[in-house]
């Protein structure tokens, strides 16, 4: 057993913030975006739900560990609403008028 192992019933529990992981699991996740130096976002084979959807993780610098979310559509989805609550501007505010012009 290792040293800060987790339970399966902690493990996937995705309605808390999931900032734990398994680290017997990260030599085999996919890296599929983000960068070295800021945050990665991976997929996990090792956990794959009844609708085929892998886990997926997001690594960010001012994360204390990895954020995991049950699929990559939630990791999606997540980064999309931190975008449309942040300071930036506001993706919902663009419209086709606009882009016209």
């Amino acid at each position: 057993m290792e040293l800060f192992s987790i339970s399966d019933e902690e493990y996937f529990n995705y309605e808390e913030y999931a900032d734990s992981y398994r680290n017997e699991y990260l030599p085999t996740t996919l890296v599929i975006g983000g960068e070295e130096e800021k945050g990665l976002i991976l997929l996990n084979p090792q956990i794959i739900f009844d609708d085929g959807e892998w886990e997926a993780w997001e690594f960010a610098t001012w994360y204390p560990g990895a954020v995991r979310y049950s699929s990559f559509l939630e990791i999606m989805m997540d980064g999309y609403d931190r975008i449309l609550d942040s300071d930036l501007p506001k993706i919902r505010d663009i419209s086709l008028k606009n882009l016209e012009t």
